[in-house]
């Protein structure tokens, strides 16, 4: 005796089931990996903007210091300083000292060891670093330090294409225009 439904019957009727097809997963799989995607590309990006912002920050703080060091040694400039001689591109070798007890140095001999720092910081923070300075940029009265990173030249860092943002410019140099204390002095001296 049978009540309800029988037990087989044929042919097969379709039943409702349950869980995700394997269209459904695919789908899904799909539109995690575009986000994981974007996610990582996000991330790349912002370690390129890190490094690039590290290294321009370096390069602010060597301009600053040859800037703060030709204006405590200002007898020596421009000579001593500016690429006229082309000290800040020849071979880095160390002068004599002019740290410690009996050591006697004038201007020129405090400028050459300051030329000599300054290159062995650049050489240490930035990749491919290199620096100059010249007396009157751009035929200007003022003075500036450039210093340029990575692949780009010195002859590449044009001020005019250096902005704030680095549009205009492939971004690893930079232009620090300043005032030689020995200018101000001299002005100074001409308006009393």
């Amino acid at each position: 005796m049978t009540h309800g439904k029988p037990f087989l019957t044929w042919p097969p009727t379709a039943t409702k089931s349950s869980g995700f097809s394997l269209v459904e997963v695919l789908v899904a799989l799909l539109v995690l990996g575009v986000g994981v995607m974007g996610f990582i590309a996000l991330q790349l990006r912002s370690v390129e903007t890190t490094s690039v912002t590290y290294s321009r920050t370096q390069a602010m703080a060597v301009a600053r210091d040859i800037i703060e060091r030709i204006n405590i040694n200002p007898d020596a400039w421009p000579g001593g300083y500016d690429d006229s001689n082309s000290k800040w591109v020849q071979n880095l070798v160390a002068p004599p000292s002019c740290i410690g007890i009996g050591a006697a140095c004038d201007s020129a001999d405090l400028a050459a060891m300051d030329v000599y720092e300054v290159r062995a910081v650049v050489r240490d923070m930035l990749f491919d670093g290199k620096i100059e300075i010249e007396a009157k940029c751009d035929n200007e009265e003022v003075a500036c330090v450039k210093v340029a990173w990575d692949e780009t030249t010195l002859e590449d860092c044009d001020p005019e294409d250096v902005s704030v943002d680095g549009a205009g410019s492939d971004g690893n140099c930079i232009v620090v225009e300043f005032w030689p204390q020995r200018a101000i002095l001299a002005v100074a001296e001409e308006e009393v």
